[in-house]
């Protein structure tokens, strides 16, 4: 190899080639000898001209990868030799592995064989696999191939460790291939004049940050059910099972906290005090808590969503905080509040024009990287919704926009609280509870859980229920619906349990 190298530099120069040639025509004789290496090593390697494709394929079917080096086709040998040898390996390698793991499309094959005969409770015998094999592929020397992978096995003992192995590569092939679709869709973008890089960091975000948390990712169903005893095992009695805490002891009872996966969505009239609500949703995960959120408001700045939350925090009115009219036992609060509200993990979206896109991508982000608790959005109705994308009505877009919000708390196991002004109700509402009535059909058909947001003395400061809001779970679809009722101190910018005033 090395003469040839050498003669084929010196023939360049001798006919006047560039140097761009010599170094082209040098890297494809190193690939031919790469590919004639690995040819020769590889067992069961068809001869030139014969078809190496399995005869009971489609050409749909035909697994295009290009395949694995030696190195991982001994080491999956070795898995397959190890899990026939000993069910004990098999249910070890079965948590690590998948079928797309394997580089070699037999291989493949004979993994598929042996989850199917497991999933089916039925014997992991040498014989039951080749006749799977037979039945299901007519694999051709079915039998001489599982035998010699039987007396190739090492101890089963080492089959976790050279399946560990065997994934990190293909993460690590994955990952390769992400980068190059990456690089792909990145040069195709870079020739357009107004190239979208939003879409690009989409690309980018699907490729690689859905890798983390991936392994590891099947588990058995007696590996869940202890994860359920445990959790019930270690919840208390006013304590949520599974749920991120509301911060109100009746509303964490009625419906358990707000639990992963869920869409709540949070309605009410004008001037209710929905934000205020949202906002104390988000001061107990964050500040009480210490558990990372997202606030995304669409009708406060960042400023005043902090001063209400120092208000709230520190029980100091915020109009004397914005007056700075403040005795010195006030001042002492607020020096004490704003560092638990500036340094804990929220994080706050304000911008204009904010789209359910762009948010699912801030979120994934902070999922991945940070660990996210709880969403809370003031409110769904302000989102913005491109022209081009929309249906050209309201309602539909709350509801398309519904729909990607709880896709998102599915996707990322977070719950999302929604926020959903109702517009003002005429004032015979006033001592009327409202209902799954005054919500659009295919927007509260979508949440998880509906809560209704009133008080009577939004209508009539008089009213004899003044400083009351009542919580109406109007919708729970897995658990108790009922009214809750708190202590609105709108001075403070909170709502308290009353057995707290």
């Amino acid at each position: 190899m090395t003469s040839l190298v050498t003669w084929l530099a010196r023939r360049g120069a001798s006919e006047g080639q560039g140097e761009k040639y010599i170094k082209d025509s040098i890297k494809q004789l190193l690939e031919l000898r790469e590919v004639a290496h690995v040819q020769i090593l590889r067992p069961g390697t068809p001869k030139h001209g014969e078809d190496s494709r399995p005869k009971s394929e489609t050409p749909a079917q035909l697994w295009t990868r290009p395949p694995g080096s030696t190195m991982d086709v001994v080491r999956e040998r070795k898995i397959l030799g190890c899990v026939l040898l000993s069910r004990d390996a098999f249910a070890d390698v079965v948590e690590i592995l998948q079928p797309t793991d394997f580089t070699e499309n037999l291989h493949r094959k004979i993994y598929i064989a042996l989850l199917e005969l497991y999933a089916n409770a039925q014997e992991l015998s040498v014989d039951a696999v080749i006749s799977y094999l037979d039945s299901h592929y007519q694999l051709p020397d079915a039998a001489k191939i599982i035998h010699g992978l039987v007396l190739d096995a090492p101890d089963p003992r080492e089959a976790a460790e050279h399946a560990e192995v065997a994934s990190d590569r293909e993460m690590v092939r994955s990952i390769v291939r992400g980068g190059k679709r990456v690089a792909q869709s990145a040069e195709t973008a870079i020739l357009d004049d107004d190239p979208n890089a939003d879409a690009l960091l989409d690309i980018v975000e699907d490729e690689f940050l859905l890798h983390i948390g991936k392994r590891n990712s099947i588990l058995r169903a007696g590996e869940s059910t202890e994860g359920v005893l445990g959790v019930i095992e270690a919840a208390e009695p006013g304590n949520p099972i599974g749920g991120v805490a509301t911060g109100f002891t009746d509303l964490d009872s009625l419906i358990l906290g707000f639990r992963p996966g869920q869409l709540i969505l949070m309605a009410g009239a004008s001037g209710m005090g929905k934000s205020t609500l949202c906002l104390n949703f988000i001061s107990t995960c964050t500040v009480t808590h210490s558990h990372t959120s997202l606030f995304a408001s669409l009708q406060m700045d960042r400023d005043e969503m902090v001063l209400r939350a120092t208000s709230s925090t520190a029980r100091v009115a915020v109009h004397r905080m914005r007056s700075g009219v403040m005795s010195d036992d006030e001042w002492a609060r607020v020096a004490k509040a704003m560092p638990l509200v500036t340094e804990s993990p929220l994080h706050i979206v304000d911008e204009a024009n904010y789209t359910v896109e762009s948010l699912h991508r801030t979120c994934r982000r902070l999922r991945h990287l940070e660990n996210l608790k709880l969403v809370v959005i003031d409110s769904i109705d302000h989102f913005y919704v491109a022209p081009d994308r929309s249906s050209g009505s309201h309602e539909s877009d709350m509801a398309a926009i519904a729909r990607d919000l709880r896709k998102m708390a599915r996707e990322l196991d977070i719950p999302v609280v929604a926020g959903y002004d109702m517009g003002r109700l005429p004032e015979r509402y006033s001592d009327i509870l409202p209902n799954l009535r005054d919500i659009p059909g295919r927007l509260e058909s979508v949440a998880d859980v509906v809560i209704l947001l009133h008080r009577e003395d939004a209508y009539e400061m008089e009213s004899p229920r003044a400083g009351e809001a009542d919580l109406v779970v109007a919708r729970n679809r897995y658990g108790y619906t009922g009214k809750v009722t708190l202590a609105f101190q709108g001075h403070y910018s909170r709502f308290v349990d009353m057995a707290g005033i």
